[in-house]
């Protein structure tokens, strides 16, 4: 016959079980755990998340990891010193050092996207372990195509300067991309006798677009704005 006490633990042990249940159905990733490693004889490099935007920000989830001749996670006896590089620097730089220290299995190094997408390949290497390598990528928006817009696109013939023509970069798609590098770009107008354009206008590295201006004449008409 339960007792209260009794009744109240199974009630508790039941709570905890529907707990971890309930969490074993919404999470996705899995782990093992050892309680008893061996010596660390190599090193092993994770990336989570192994994707990250390409925006010119710092991002900790490069992972250096110690190892066993199994592959199971090994303390280190001391401080071991680990050199990572970066295979692309034009998609992302790694931090050059990060240091696994004494008593610990893991040290964590952070990554610094560019504004250019694209895949790079990290580079663990310490003193009497082999070497390990791990990937990233970027992901954002390729530019691949120029877009001019005006606006307003109706002006006065009054021999005036306006500030209204918006050149932007673009991927395949149609989605503003960000310059990787200043992008210069020149402009023209079809009908100088109604309009002309500034010559020239640049897309500063990390922007999706600059404005050009546009100088109206006494004559009315339209134009046409070619990048």
């Amino acid at each position: 016959m339960s007792t209260p006490k009794n009744r109240y633990a199974s009630a508790s042990t039941l709570l905890i079980v529907l707990t971890i249940l309930c969490l074993s159905l919404t999470a996705n990733t899995a782990f093992a755990a050892t309680t008893t490693p061996s010596g660390p004889s190599k090193l092993q490099v994770y990336i989570s998340p192994p994707k990250v935007l390409a925006d010119n920000s710092v991002y900790e989830v490069v992972y250096v990891q110690l190892q066993d001749a199994k592959g199971l996670p090994a303390r280190a006896p001391e401080d071991i010193t680990v050199q990572l590089s970066s295979s692309n620097i034009n998609i992302g730089t790694v931090d050059p050092v990060t240091v696994i220290r004494k008593g610990e299995n893991y040290a964590v190094a952070k990554f610094n996207s560019t504004y250019t997408p694209g895949s790079t390949t990290i580079t663990a290497t310490a003193t009497g372990f082999p070497q390990a390598q791990g990937t990233i990528t970027t992901v954002g928006p390729k530019p691949t195509k120029l877009a001019v817009y005006c606006a307003p696109s109706s002006l006065l013939a009054d021999n005036s300067e306006y500030k209204v023509v918006y050149v932007q970069l673009q991927d395949d798609k149609g989605n503003p991309a960000i310059a990787s590098e200043d992008v210069k770009v020149l402009l023209l107008s079809s009908r100088t006798d109604v309009g002309t354009v500034q010559p020239e206008v640049t897309i500063r590295k990390g922007e999706t677009y600059a404005v050009a201006n546009f100088s109206t004449t006494f004559v009315a008409g339209t134009t046409t704005i070619t990048a």
